[in-house]
């Protein structure tokens, strides 16, 4: 009683807080939000051109960081050939969650654009292209080349997948909608495929969205 932990004020945040953990409306910031929060901009007023989802407020929103091109983080190694690029967007319009995986074959060494491979249709990455040594990739598997933009590669990928045709697309920050999963640093994949096998993603580990990484890589530069 002395501390105060169990007077009404402290009972009552307890109780939101077990409500909270009960109906799911609590959670954790996840790291994009926090990126957001403390390099974002302050007002909503976007103009003429930066209504919500258009590209001026994506830009506004990553900060200066938004000067910085696909091309940019595949120079300083912060997307790496054999990176699988996780792509997930909801589009509410008509309640749609699309989620597919490339996975990066190889990297223009002159130009620094992607050429990814990708499965046609909802089909999702042979098992043989996810692992150390990947096998040569064969038909069905689909390659596109000279990805240069997020939203080429998100414009490519839903092309494929086919599921929402382009005139359904309304704008977005194609930054969020990937993923970089990359593999593991040390050699504790040997030995235990099953387990990385059924991850989908063959031990690779979860480095954050392109728009995190994109911050991150700007601010240490």
């Amino acid at each position: 009683m002395y501390t105060g932990w169990m007077a009404d004020a402290h009972l009552e945040k307890v109780q939101a807080f077990e409500k909270g953990v009960t109906d799911g409306s609590l959670h954790a910031p996840w790291k994009d939000e926090v990126w957001e929060k403390d390099n974002g901009t302050k007002g909503k007023s976007y103009g003429l051109d930066g209504l919500p989802g258009s590209q001026n407020e994506s830009n506004a929103r990553a900060g200066e960081a938004a000067e910085l091109k696909l091309v940019d983080l595949v120079k300083g190694s912060v997307i790496k050939a054999g990176d699988v690029l996780a792509y997930k967007r909801n589009f509410s319009q008509i309640d749609m969650i699309i989620e597919k995986d490339v996975i990066i074959e190889s990297i223009n060494r002159s130009t620094y654009a992607l050429t990814v491979l990708i499965q046609p249709g909802t089909s999702p990455l042979p098992a043989s292209l996810l692992e150390r040594n990947p096998q040569p990739s064969s038909p069905p598997t689909q390659i596109m080349e000279e990805i240069s933009s997020p939203s080429q590669l998100e414009n490519g990928v839903l092309d494929i997948d086919g599921r929402v045709e382009r005139g359904r697309r309304p704008n977005g920050n194609a930054w969020k909608c990937f993923t970089v999963w990359r593999w593991r640093e040390d050699a504790e994949w040997e030995g235990n495929f099953e387990t990385f096998a059924n991850d989908g993603k063959w031990g690779r580990e979860n480095h954050g969205t392109l728009f995190y990484l994109r911050g991150n890589y700007y601010h240490d530069r």
